[in-house]
């Protein structure tokens, strides 16, 4: 077996050299009185962030888990993949296939990427409120958009539903 000592810039790792190599600690920053500031005992944003979403009641029955790869847009794709399930009712592939926003730097004044087919005169008054938008994005700049995939459960049936992003290269396949 050959082994490697990977150098980060905040970390090293043991790595085997069949390993897929991560670098978690990209979440910390060195700017003193940053949020993410590196400090003893405390843990990096990490992009290793999968959800499951339950019922709220006495059974708490499992309703979906839900995946979004891609950084900083993970959390945000949570919360889109979540309000276009709960709130609207969708199945998993079309809350997958919606047209996504993400906002890179995840601060509440950051650029706004917004996804090919989200309306152009939305666009317009997101601009026109004084947003930073960009897009329509389209192509192989949609990478921003992650990846995401969902298994739903039917309560009543016990039925899994899957869907899978057509912006990656994954597939929903049941047995």
């Amino acid at each position: 077996m050959i082994l490697i000592i990977f150098l980060f810039p905040i970390e090293s790792y043991l790595c085997n050299l069949y390993s897929v190599y991560n670098n978690i600690s990209i979440g910390f920053s060195l700017e003193k009185g940053h949020p993410n500031q590196i400090q003893p005992n405390k843990r990096p944003y990490h992009t290793i962030i999968p959800g499951m979403i339950t019922f709220n009641d006495e059974e708490n029955d499992l309703y979906a888990t839900i995946s979004n790869m891609g950084g900083f847009m993970q959390p945000q794709g949570h919360l889109q993949l979540t309000v276009s399930m709960v709130g609207c009712g969708l199945d998993p592939q079309r809350a997958i296939d919606l047209p996504r926003f993400c906002i890179p730097d995840g601060t509440k004044t950051g650029v706004v990427f917004m996804e090919d087919g989200v309306d152009g005169r939305t666009l317009e008054k997101l601009r026109a409120l004084g947003h930073n938008i960009v897009g329509p994005v389209s192509g192989y700049d949609r990478s921003v958009f992650g990846k995401a995939q969902i298994i739903y459960k039917d309560r009543s049936t016990g039925v899994l539903w899957a869907g899978s992003d057509g912006r990656g290269d994954g597939c929903a396949i049941g047995y």
